[in-house]
């Protein structure tokens, strides 16, 4: 398995461009399909800027973060591909924004 790198430097995450009007109404909805399953505990896979797993801890559920990019300062730095967890270690595993990011050689992997 090949190493896999961010795509994007740290620093894109946090530009008025990124984090705009419209970026905030992607983390509303992403927020309420989350709550709406009812977890008590969340794996979110690609943390970007963080503000999904702040308004989740926020809301009382507990969250563990896992990115590729160790100067996002995830829970966990691992790969989608490659999650170093036990199977049904958590209540729900939110993805948003990332498997688009992937080689499609990669993608059932990542679903797996």
């Amino acid at each position: 398995m090949r190493e896999m790198m961010p795509q994007v430097p740290r620093e894109h995450s946090f530009r008025p461009t990124y984090v705009s009007p419209a970026r905030f109404a992607s983390f509303g909805y992403q927020f309420c399909e989350v709550m709406n399953l009812q977890p008590a505990n969340v794996l979110e896979v690609g943390i970007g800027n963080g503000v999904l797993a702040y308004l989740l801890r926020e809301a009382g559920l507990q969250v563990t973060t896992l990115d590729i990019d160790a100067s996002l300062r995830p829970d966990v730095v691992a790969s989608v591909t490659s999650i170093p967890m036990a199977e049904n270690s958590f209540d729900l595993v939110a993805c948003f924004e990332v498997l688009e990011h992937l080689p499609f050689s990669d993608l059932a992997r990542a679903l797996g």
